[in-house]
């Protein structure tokens, strides 16, 4: 029987021939040219990263343009003495009752930014751990390690979400007081924590749905599935278009409403994800719970791992905090206020008792950070991309013993981020002014030396620094020394980044006491990228010395090379034997399924023989 099914499906044969098969993806990552290898993982991940970054971008136009009602009714209340908070404006300069409705959601989003950024660094940190270990098992072609840390990370995430509801509701509490610079228990007081409180606590609460959709949507782009992942996030980013309009504007939820949206948008991912698991044929992602066993040593891989791009993401949520507290005290408010150059709102928690009010300022610098900072995950969404995607590669690289396609691969990261870097430089020169006006930032748009236009572009001036830093930590997550990565993030967020944020906070106080000088705070932040990139270049290149002492040489396979060709008939292959697979253990309790293993080995043969004249035709056509 065996003998007459392999002479009957020529399929049978290349099976004969081959004793090892691999995925179209994995002859991706194994053989073909090393950018082509980095930007199959990257380039969907730029796209992917690309739309995260719309996220924040698209909440906060959300609340900026139907939230403003909330802000309305405030102004109400307090002109009608009703009961319930209520608030006051004065500016000394013409400004319409909207636009300082609007600056006020800015700077309160502003304030939101911190926990939000946390949140969402804490949901790489599992997803994007277990995707580093999951990535280098399978250049192994180890499916039983693959599958433990499949399960391990997926536990851990669960935890992880859970914990970090209880933590994050009162920390988040904590983060948003200390912004705002008043004693904890004047919190009420203040406008901006009241605004900002509703949105965060509906986030901490939603953090499970953002961990799990993190965690699915990263294990299905490590397995290859990466444009299925690019198709479900871009319709996320419309749903949560679509429901932040109807929690905002129809159902007048106020600014709690765009992270209604939000959660919309995650359920979606999170639904399809697990629909593509358990309906694909070619899937190492469906957990097999039986033969999972806790091993402490990969749970704490993955924390290691996922501990890196943790703190780089969390970088900007932590300088978010930071800086949103020194700009609101370079200068005294009240000053600035009589100057012109700030407006005094008033917040009164019970607008019928005027007696008691909190006073909040509205500087042109903390105008220029709640317009500029959500421009962030944009900007660096290429860059993210290429780390997140380079990682997979590298770790793929790491686990076949491919050491001269990994260096290969580090060299390109360096060359794409440093080409964006440049790219992104222009883009802030020619387009950084509507980039602000989009979040009501103070700039007409002129090309003045004097307008806060080129504010925006000293914040970044020394980007092309980062470079060699966003390829280091990649580097070294790949090759299973995450604890480097570690540490330069680290270096570069608590030592650098946040020491040039208090050189520039003093420098920009003892310039001027009009605020007119403040362009240094920003100038001066952006020198931080200076020594972290020179670290990172050096670690690098003895990492790279180090690697050439020993030899750089790719290992030889112990298999025989295909052609890309042969990886798609290797394909068919695969998912062939898992389906006999699944057969023949029903075959067990059934021999009527006899007839759809024969199915199955025809509709094999139909797809094989198909592929072979296709590749028969476009061999013709070359020769003719």
């Amino acid at each position: 029987m065996e003998s007459e099914i392999k002479t009957k499906y020529k399929f049978k044969e290349f099976e004969n021939k081959h004793t090892v098969y691999i995925t179209k993806r994995e002859w991706i990552l194994r053989y073909s040219h090393p950018f082509a290898a980095l930007m199959f993982m990257a380039g969907p991940m730029m796209l992917i990263a690309l739309v995260n970054g719309l996220y924040g971008v698209l909440d906060k136009q959300l609340t900026l343009n139907f939230a403003i009602n909330q802000i309305e009714k405030l102004y109400n209340n307090y002109l009608g003495s009703g009961v319930g908070p209520g608030i006051s404006y004065h500016s000394t300069i013409e400004t319409a009752s909207e636009d300082v409705f609007k600056q006020i959601i800015n700077v309160s989003t502003q304030y939101s930014n911190t926990v939000v950024i946390i949140l969402e660094s804490l949901s790489m940190l599992t997803a994007i751990g277990t995707a580093i270990n999951f990535g280098q098992y399978m250049g192994q072609r180890d499916q039983k390690k693959m599958n433990q840390v499949l399960i391990n990370g997926l536990i851990q995430t669960i935890i992880l979400s859970l914990i970090s509801i209880l933590v994050m509701y009162f920390l988040s509490q904590f983060i948003l007081v200390w912004q705002t610079g008043v004693p904890w228990s004047d919190r009420d007081s203040t406008l901006s924590y009241s605004l900002s409180k509703e949105y965060c606590s509906v986030f901490v609460f939603s953090f499970p749905l953002l961990s799990l959709a993190m965690f699915t949507t990263t294990l299905l782009r490590t397995e290859g599935k990466i444009w299925f992942v690019v198709i479900i996030n871009l319709v996320s980013v419309v749903i949560n278009a679509i429901f932040g309009y109807i929690f905002l504007d129809i159902l007048q939820l106020g600014m709690a409403g765009a992270v209604y949206g939000s959660m919309v948008a995650w359920t979606f991912m999170i639904v399809c994800s697990v629909i593509l698991v358990y309906t694909s044929k070619n899937t190492f992602l469906r957990p097999e719970f039986k033969k999972f066993r806790f091993n402490n040593k990969e749970g704490l891989d993955i924390w290691l791992n996922g501990v890196g791009p943790f703190f780089m993401n969390g970088a900007f949520g932590i300088i978010s905090g930071i800086s949103t507290r020194m700009v609101g005290d370079i200068h005294n408010g009240e000053e600035m206020y009589r100057n012109g150059m700030a407006i005094k709102v008033i917040f009164f928690p019970n607008a019928s008792d005027k007696s008691y009010y909190h006073e909040e300022y509205i500087t042109d610098t903390v105008r220029v950070l709640s317009s500029a900072f959500p421009w962030n995950m944009i900007i660096w969404a290429p860059v993210v991309g290429i780390l997140q995607g380079g990682v997979n590669s590298i770790a793929y690289s790491k686990g076949a013993k491919k050491d001269k396609r990994l260096w290969e691969i580090i060299k390109w990261m360096l060359i794409i981020n440093f080409v964006w870097m440049t790219i992104l430089l222009l883009i802030l020169t020619l387009f950084g002014s509507y980039m602000m006006q989009m979040f009501d930032g103070p700039t007409n748009g002129g090309w003045k030396s004097d307008d806060k236009r080129w504010w925006f572009l000293m914040y970044l001036s020394c980007i092309l620094f980062s470079t060699t830093t966003y390829a280091a930590m990649p580097y070294f997550n790949g090759i299973g020394k995450s604890y480097i990565s570690i540490i330069l993030s680290l270096a570069r967020t608590f030592v650098f980044q946040i020491s040039f944020l208090f050189i520039g906070y003093y420098v920009a106080k003892a310039a001027s006491n009009d605020g007119t000088k403040d362009w240094l705070y920003f100038l001066i932040y952006s020198f931080s990228e200076i020594p972290a990139g020179i670290i990172a270049f050096i670690l690098l290149f003895f990492a790279f010395k180090k690697s050439k002492k020993i030899g750089i040489v790719d290992k030889a396979d112990d298999f025989e090379k295909i052609s890309y060709f042969e990886a798609k008939l290797s394909q068919l292959i695969i998912d062939h034997n898992k389906r006999i697979t699944i057969l023949n253990n029903k075959l067990k309790d059934s021999d009527k399924l006899l007839e759809q293993l024969e199915n199955e080995n025809k509709v094999t043969e139909k797809k094989f023989l198909k592929v072979n004249n296709k590749n028969l035709n476009i061999n013709k056509e070359k020769t003719a």
